[in-house]
């Protein structure tokens, strides 16, 4: 799981400076250092110094096209991409098709990431963001026999509400807990949460490391046999195939809406702002690969749960401006 959100929130103090500085942006998406998310502000920067470079030569046009001939030329020969658009087709509202890091690179990676990864998904930055919040009240709903995708360090395994012993179905709370992870890493730190939490005994707690993007999970559990399957903060991991490859297996995995079955998502998604979605396109696939742990988070998760043919959204809450959002889904 990975949660960029909690530095991109910056950015929109910084949007608010691009509008009407002309008819020219030119964005700037290699060549960066440092953990992409600190440095959202800065580029903004960047891009408003240029922006009011262009401004003060507004009065005389020949120098007004050459210097932007020579900042254009320079940006290109830096970054060897530059991407130049009018106003108009600024903001494109499709998601551009983006790549994925490996199962094997994931599990690798975020074996890595495991001992000191609670610092980056939880904490204050989390907790102001709404997120621990998001949590709460989402996964408190979950009940009967759960499984989490991407458990990651196990933030979540503290928000369940255990079901008291013997309780019939209809007092709700879990039953049982599947909890599963591409990393072993990440496993071993979830494990350590499970024996502090004193999870009462009567509920059944299992681990297991599987690839979420591929049949595994209904090869081994079988269609329809989980009341309630969570994903939190993990699809952006998996690429935008991967993704629509979980959400697909998810919709095997839980059991159909008279049956009770729902699943329950927390994603990063592309914001509802249109200059911050539309940053979020031309930066995603840099992040991604220079320190944003592979997620790209700018998926259109509406769109993908609704690709799945057969899983239907009932509820869905936006976040931060719609960095992330939470879904309550039934199978039909």
């Amino acid at each position: 799981t990975y949660v960029p959100s909690t530095k991109l929130l910056s950015l929109t103090r910084s949007t608010s400076t691009w509008r009407n500085k002309g008819d020219i942006v030119t964005n700037d998406i290699s060549s960066l250092q440092g953990p992409p998310l600190s440095r959202f502000s800065h580029i903004c920067d960047d891009h408003n110094n240029l922006l009011d470079e262009n401004d003060s030569h507004s009065k005389n046009k020949n120098n007004e096209e050459m210097e932007y001939s020579k900042r254009r030329h320079i940006l290109s020969s830096i970054l060897g991409t530059t991407t130049t658009m009018g106003i108009s087709s600024l903001f494109p509202t499709n998601t551009p098709p983006a790549f994925a890091i490996s199962p094997q690179e994931a599990s690798t990676s975020y074996d890595t990431y495991a001992p000191t990864y609670d610092s980056l998904d939880g904490g204050v930055a989390a907790s102001a963001l709404g997120i621990d919040d998001a949590r709460s009240f989402l996964l408190s709903t979950a009940s009967g026999n759960v499984l989490e995708i991407g458990v990651g360090t196990g933030l979540n395994v503290n928000k369940y509400v255990f079901a008291p012993p013997s309780s019939p179905p209809s007092t709700g709370g879990v039953t049982s807990l599947t909890l599963v992870d591409i990393s072993e890493g990440m496993l071993e730190q979830t494990k350590t949460k499970i024996k502090a939490l004193n999870i009462p005994s009567h509920v059944n707690v299992s681990l297991y490391k599987a690839d979420a993007t591929s049949n595994e999970l209904v090869d081994r559990y079988g269609v329809e046999s989980f009341d309630t399957v969570v994903d939190t903060f993990s699809l952006c991991v998996m690429g935008n195939q991967g993704a629509r490859d979980c959400l697909k297996q998810m919709s095997q995995l839980v059991k159909k809406e008279k049956d009770g079955g729902r699943i329950l998502l927390i994603e990063n998604t592309r914001a509802s702002n249109p200059l911050l979605g539309w940053y979020q396109d031309v930066t995603a696939e840099a992040a991604a690969s220079a320190g944003g742990k592979g997620c790209l988070y700018n998926q259109d998760v509406t769109a993908m749960i609704q690709q799945t043919g057969n899983s239907k959204i009932v509820k869905e809450e936006s976040f931060s401006g719609g960095l992330f959002r939470s879904f309550v889904c039934v199978k039909e």
